[in-house]
């Protein structure tokens, strides 16, 4: 992989502002949702499909069904962070987790991985590009960015790591993204 620095912050408030708002403000344009669900807990983060919200929160993931916000399901010891397929993907305590939401009210774990023995730093939603899951992981004095073949799900596995404090990871134009959390640059590497 090649790496591109660019250390403007505007450049950096623009990518974010892009990669942020581009997927809500399109989400807003195409779907409402006229209910409410109090979850209570830790909430962290959130995936969806057409028919289906995945909530992460303290020990699983709840899934309500995206019209009425009704819990249709509770997987303990998964994690949401992004649909890739009929699957979802997560971290949850350093740990990447692949579970099967082909029905998403009966959802499967399918695997996982270790990605750091550190399992105190912040770790980014998964971003997928191929068989390649790029998660960011990073705190103010560690960190990098761990590239999980998951082309078998069943055993996905670390095949890189990149040292950056990847606070942020996104993919834009055959890149992945990353916002380095140390250095307040923008980085892009090929994929």
């Amino acid at each position: 992989m090649t790496h591109t620095a660019y250390p403007t912050r505007r450049l950096l408030v623009t990518l974010l502002l892009l990669l942020t708002f581009a997927p809500t403000l399109y989400a807003q344009d195409t779907v409402t949702f006229d209910a409410k669900q109090t979850v209570g807990g830790s909430l962290t983060t959130v995936a969806a499909t057409a028919t289906h919200v995945f909530v992460n929160q303290a020990g699983g993931v709840s899934v309500f069904e995206a019209g009425t916000l009704n819990r249709v399901a509770k997987l303990d010891g998964a994690a949401s962070g992004m649909v890739a397929g009929n699957q979802l993907l997560g971290v949850r305590g350093g740990t990447l987790i692949i579970t099967d939401i082909t029905d998403p009210t009966a959802p499967v774990l399918l695997g996982s991985v270790q990605l750091d023995a550190n399992t105190g730093l912040d770790a980014t939603a998964p971003v997928v590009v191929g068989n390649h899951a790029y998660v960011g992981l990073s705190s103010f004095s560690t960190g990098s960015l761990k590239v999980v073949d998951i082309s078998t799900p069943a055993s996905p596995a670390v095949v890189a790591t990149i040292s950056r404090r990847a606070q942020g990871v996104g993919v834009a134009n055959g890149h992945v993204v990353v916002l380095d959390r140390q250095t307040a640059e923008v980085v892009a590497f090929d994929v």
